[in-house]
């Protein structure tokens, strides 16, 4: 990962530095070498550091470049949806984040590097079920949470703020969001313990339809139909048996 920092993100050095001792002159912008070229990413904490890491440096949700429909649940400020429209050139990637902070980055993200047209973004949070939640957001954007009976996975300390969202049905939306007789090839769920839930509330029939699944999960690999999981770090891995 250290390898990828030094060629394909620029500054290097500085980049690894940070990354690992959480230290360096913030913020900055930071050069990554894709395979559409290079691509300016603007970094104003250690945690967007962190982010980049695990999208260009770690590769945690590699793409293999033939993806059309890539669904980005927990997009934060962009830096996976630059990776998977860098890195598959025909995709349209759909943006699912509910901080609007957070959205302002990722809009100004995705304009800044000319890929702002092929992606669309939906200002919500998603879970098993649809209608409204309240959701907890710390100041780097990075951990923010649905709060469900009164629970949250953030400590009380780093609550900077609770707003009230949309919160989409995962099985609808996703269904909704496939065109007619298609599939998503890639779905990302990075949100924050939300998905178990997620994944429960798919249908066998919404999981048929599904390519590949990136699921932040610290304890186990929940199995899934259809699918066999593999596991990096907190990200399992589900692809087609």
């Amino acid at each position: 990962m250290y390898w990828r920092f030094l060629t394909h993100i620029s500054p290097g050095f500085a980049g690894a530095w940070m990354y690992t001792t959480g230290r360096g002159t913030l913020p900055r912008v930071v050069a990554v070498r894709t395979p559409r070229g290079k691509l300016e990413v603007p970094i104003d904490s250690v945690d967007d550091l962190l982010t980049l890491g695990e999208c260009f440096g770690k590769l945690d949700y590699r793409v293999e470049g033939n993806e059309r429909l890539i669904v980005d649940a927990g997009a934060n400020i962009g830096v996976s949806a630059l990776y998977f429209l860098s890195h598959a050139p025909e995709s349209h990637v759909v943006c699912i984040e509910p901080d609007p902070r957070n959205v302002e980055r990722l809009e100004r993200n995705l304009a800044r590097n000319g890929l702002a047209q092929r992606a669309t973004i939906v200002r919500a949070a998603i879970g098993s079920h649809g209608g409204t939640c309240r959701f907890a957001i710390e100041k780097t954007g990075r951990y923010g949470t649905v709060i469900e009976d009164g629970k949250q996975s953030l400590s009380q300390e780093r609550i900077e703020q609770e707003i009230v969202v949309e919160s989409l049905a995962a099985d609808q939306f996703l269904n909704e969001t496939m065109p007619a007789n298609g599939r998503i090839d890639v779905l990302k769920l990075d949100v924050e313990g939300q998905e178990l839930p997620v994944l429960e509330a798919l249908s066998d029939e919404t999981l048929s339809r599904i390519g590949m699944i990136y699921a932040e999960i610290i304890d186990g690999s929940p199995t899934l139909p259809g699918f066999r999981s593999s596991k990096q770090g907190t990200v399992v891995r589900y692809t087609r048996k």
